[in-house]
């Protein structure tokens, strides 16, 4: 605050003139602008405040009993706090707290649960995906399993840098979801919270509180930081299949820090998902569309999108349609290439050899180091400008569909076979659409 003692022989002012105040105190005669009025509170802060008075004298009203239900479920089902898991609510709290989820959820239909009720944990984790496409806010969520019982109540930050703490994140309540696989855009809520949408490339939080509808518990998921990403453009089905020479050209076909997934990689992801080769179901596509029945123990649980895209000979004949999943690895062992293989009558995830380089075959790259945590989602941009979508599985992220690359890194076009006689007589790096068919790509 600023003040302004007069001199001798100025007549001093007293009152306001024009929000200035004039006034006299031990300093002599000052002057100061208006204190600023009160910022009354928001609609949202009054709804809280509220809401708070009302649980507080709930909690008054209620039976001994009914406060003893409360204590004795808090010392028998311990559940954490938000922000210290190792601090773990009393009675009153998880009233208060499972109430005001309950309020926010049915709000004008709102009554107190006066008796918790429980039901068994899911032990329930979810992914989530931000993605901004023409001025609109999407969160896409997969859970590893689905509960209609549960209700998701959903917090997002504001941008947000990787090394800022959860906690100081500044999150916001915006709307709730029920524990399933869905796509919720939350544009007008984050532009009203925040002032201005998140550019593609800044991160966000995105939170869970898992809201059992059925019961008296909450479930406090862990924030997970999610980097926004712009949409995938031209979505690929089977991607390209390339020869052994393109593969092993392959740092003049991926980005800088990309590479070709490895035979080592296969074990790593197996150790991480289940120990045993029957856990490859998990990375394959559901459904008919890209396999042929009776796709055996197809999840797609890891969101990896293995399709059966089929392989060339070295005769340049097209065959596996539907059938046959084979990715290219670097790895030669006794005079053999080394390939992941998947099969749509199998539930196991394989290596195989080819002893011709000259088959065709996909290739999927993985970042040598990648910043994201398991199960988020990023990027690739390829030569040709065509954005694919990765994923990270056991630490490695890679691409969530197979390379369609149509140009070298220096901006020259990868030589196509558009046909078995070029297939077979070409031995130089090659591609060639999946059964020869721009269509398949």
């Amino acid at each position: 605050m600023a003040r302004i003692k007069y001199a001798a022989g100025v007549a001093p002012l007293f009152g306001m003139v024009e929000g200035t105040v004039f006034q006299s105190n031990s300093y002599g005669q000052t002057m100061k602008n208006k204190p600023n009025m009160r910022t009354w509170k928001s609609t949202v802060q009054r709804l809280r405040n509220s809401y708070f008075t009302a649980a507080n004298n709930n909690w008054k009203n209620m039976t001994i009993g009914s406060r003893m239900a409360w204590n004795n479920f808090a010392n028998v089902y311990p559940q954490p706090t938000h922000h210290d898991p190792t601090k773990f609510l009393n009675g009153y709290n998880l009233f208060v707290q499972r109430n005001y989820f309950k309020f926010l959820a049915e709000y004008q239909n709102f009554t107190f649960m006066d008796v918790p009720v429980f039901t068994s944990p899911l032990n329930d984790t979810f992914t989530a995906v931000a993605k901004l496409d023409a001025g609109v806010l999407t969160l896409e969520f997969t859970f590893t399993r689905g509960d209609s019982t549960l209700q998701c109540l959903m917090n997002v930050s504001k941008t947000n840098y990787p090394s800022l703490h959860y906690i100081g994140s500044g999150t916001r309540y915006v709307g709730s979801i029920l524990n399933t696989n869905q796509n919720v855009d939350i544009t007008d809520q984050y532009l009203s919270f925040y002032g201005r949408l998140p550019a593609e490339g800044d991160f966000i939080y995105v939170g869970l509180t898992q809201n059992s509808l059925v019961g008296g518990q909450t479930y406090f998921s862990a924030p997970v930081l999610v980097n926004v990403t712009a949409p995938i453009s031209n979505p690929v089905k089977l991607g390209m299949l390339y020869n052994r020479t393109a593969l092993i050209a392959v740092a003049n076909i991926a980005a800088a820090g990309w590479e070709s997934v490895t035979y080592a990689d296969r074990s790593t992801i197996l150790a991480f998902i289940a120990s045993n080769p029957t856990a490859g179901g998990q990375m394959k596509e559901t459904g008919l569309t890209y396999w042929q029945a009776p796709n055996t123990g197809a999840t797609n649980a890891r969101n990896t999108f293995m399709r059966a895209a089929g392989f060339i000979y070295n005769t340049g004949i097209y065959s596996g349609a539907n059938q046959r999943c084979y990715i290219w690895t670097p790895q030669i062992i006794a005079g053999k290439v080394q390939v992941w293989e998947f099969r749509s009558n199998q539930a196991t995830f394989n290596i195989n050899t080819f002893l011709n380089a000259a088959y065709g075959v996909p290739i999927r790259l993985k970042k040598t180091v990648t910043t994201l945590a398991e199960g988020e989602t990023g990027t690739y941009i390829q030569n040709d400008g065509r954005v694919l979508e990765t994923i990270v599985l056991a630490g490695i992220e890679m691409l969530s569909s197979n390379l369609a690359e149509t140009k070298f890194r220096d901006g020259s076009d990868i030589p196509l076979a558009p046909d078995t006689a070029t297939w077979k007589t070409v031995f130089t790096s090659l591609r060639a659409y999946p059964n020869y068919n721009i269509n398949n790509v």
